[in-house]
């Protein structure tokens, strides 16, 4: 029996040669408080972790009467906090401003992190009555708030993230509340079709926005301070000739479509405004309503088939002068297909992922209005893609890169298309042999920034942008940003060989630089006061920057 136990044991024990298995990290702890900014705690507000590489981890917990939380059993890693509870806004752990992601928490194996607190301010609210022109209340009219930022090559109206859409009551009456502190125009609409709604419907009244015009550039901006109620916001509908604008849509094999949008063109310079829905038929008529005088275009589009597949899409011109415009005719068509291969110098190809290919749209009025309708292509495992259903001009872009490599150039045919911009539409126009070339020359800019006492400027970002103003287009790898750290430091990676401007931007002055640095007009305010150099393939050079006070 002694001698079958002994055997057993020996079994079961680690033989000499064999590879034991390591013991998993020890898991950490991460707490702290949430409290309104009077220090009051607050009961049941909703605290979230998130990876700090973007990785979804769906960890959520409550607060207790103190206003405790605690995340047990955390896994080694960096890691964001945010809190939020209705009536307050939400908010990270160590953000200073709205578009901040807030400060990472470093956990190591078995540590303890405690005194992650968080102070969520209460949020704003912006009331007041809509009436018509006669002083009389406008009921069911859809009440919006917007910001005006550069994004996607043209000014537009920004929907305000946590603040939606609110329709008046009998009297005429809106509350818009979630609001965070900023500058805002509000505007309101009737007889038009929303995205998931419909307004009063009642014609001759064009969208009006706050104290009473028709054209958002010449509206009344309205200041929001933390936690302000922001009362008596007040305004009347501009009567003003209108009309409609009516035709019929098909897809590209003659069948009717539903589904169409309105929008301020591109080329008019008009400010762009949220797409209006048409009033359709299943023969494929449509109808918009209430279209105020104007450049426009006609878009219909259907859904995104796949991640790598766009839907049809058609668009159609028109101009409207006050009287009714009919017999528009959109005709969508199926696209393109674009396919190839990633080819990697300097080394063999990694594993496949982390690769992302797009076809960035360019002409705006030629792109569907409906979010997340650009394809993206994945790279199989013998490294090549596919895409279709691609419509308009395009500049191949690549968006997302394996660690460690960059791209270099992107050929068709053995051309160098790299930030060229093609046209598609047609099965011709197809592109059949994309060689996607990637290096692990990397080249980055980083460095260093202080303020005017020399301390850390960690309240600041720094843009690099091409000295050739010709790549200065939305999304381009010449134009690049990165935040200063709290010690200090940054880095802006993936850079394409050129020469450059480096400038760096008091965050304090402009809260939202990932934007603004699309706008032309921005990246020229920089230039003054700004450090040249010249990047080389794979060359990282170190600046040390000092924050200038800009007007």
């Amino acid at each position: 029996m002694i001698s079958l136990l002994f055997s057993l044991l020996l079994s079961a024990a680690p033989q000499s040669g064999q590879a034991t298995q390591p013991a998993p990290p020890a898991p950490a702890t991460i707490g702290g408080r949430i409290v309104r900014s009077d220090n009051v705690p607050l009961r049941l507000a909703r605290v979230r972790l998130t990876s700090a590489s973007g990785r979804p981890l769906g960890f959520q917990v409550l607060t207790d009467d103190d206003g405790r939380y605690e995340f047990p059993d955390v896994g080694p890693g960096s890691y964001y906090v945010l809190a939020s509870k209705t009536g307050y806004l939400t908010v990270a752990f160590g953000q200073r401003r709205p578009s901040d992601r807030g400060e990472p928490i470093n956990a190591t194996a078995g540590a303890t992190v405690e005194h992650i607190d968080i102070v969520l301010p209460r949020a704003a609210i912006v009331a007041g009555v809509v009436t018509d022109e006669n002083g009389e209340p406008m009921e069911n009219t859809a009440v919006s708030v917007w910001q005006i930022r550069f994004s996607a090559g043209r000014r537009r109206l920004m929907g305000v993230a946590g603040a939606s859409t609110r329709k008046t009551d009998d009297r005429g009456r809106y509350r818009l509340f979630g609001l965070q502190p900023g500058r805002y125009l509000v505007g309101a609409v009737v007889g038009q079709l929303l995205p998931d709604q419909s307004t009063l419907d009642v014609p001759g009244y064009s969208r009006t926005y706050f104290p009473g015009t028709t054209n958002p550039t010449e509206a009344e901006t309205v200041d929001v301070r933390p936690g302000q109620d922001v009362m008596n916001i007040d305004f009347s509908l501009a009567r003003g000739p209108t009309a409609r604008v009516s035709g019929i849509a098909l897809s590209s094999d003659g069948e009717p479509v539903q589904g169409l949008t309105l929008i301020p063109s591109y080329r008019s310079g008009a400010v762009a405004t949220d797409p209006v829905g048409a009033r359709t038929r299943v023969d494929g008529s449509f109808e918009f309503e209430n279209v105020a005088p104007g450049e426009y275009v006609v878009q219909a589009s259907r859904p995104r088939a796949s991640q790598s597949a766009e839907g049809e899409f058609g668009a159609q011109f028109v101009t409207v002068s006050g009287t009714d415009v009919d017999g528009v005719i959109v005709q969508m068509s199926a696209g393109s297909g674009i396919s190839g291969r990633v080819t990697f110098e300097d080394g063999d190809p990694p594993k496949p992922g982390g690769f992302e290919l797009q076809p960035a749209p360019v002409d705006l009025d030629l792109t569907s209005s409906i979010g997340r309708s650009t394809a993206s292509a994945d790279a199989y495992e013998n490294w090549t893609f596919a895409m279709r259903g691609i419509n308009g001009p395009r500049r191949l872009r690549v968006t997302r890169s394996p660690e460690g490599w960059m791209l270099r150039r992107i050929l068709h045919d053995g051309i160098d298309i790299t930030d060229a911009v093609e046209n598609f539409g047609t099965s011709e126009q197809s592109m059949s042999d994309v060689e996607v070339v990637m290096t692990r020359a990397i080249t980055a800019i980083g460095g260093s920034v202080t303020d005017r006492r020399g301390a850390p400027a960690i309240d600041a970002t720094v843009v690099a942008v091409s000295a050739d103003r010709s790549l200065w287009y939305p999304g381009s790898r010449f134009v690049g940003r990165g935040d200063v750290r709290r010690n200090g430091t940054f880095t802006i990676p993936l850079l394409a060989p050129g020469d450059y401007y480096v400038a760096v931007v008091d965050k304090a002055r402009v809260a939202d630089v990932s934007s603004e640095i699309e706008d032309p007009e921005f990246l020229e305010s920089l230039l003054a006061g700004s450090t040249r150099i010249t990047l080389t393939d794979g060359g990282r050079p170190s600046l040390a920057l000092k924050m200038l006070d800009r007007p």
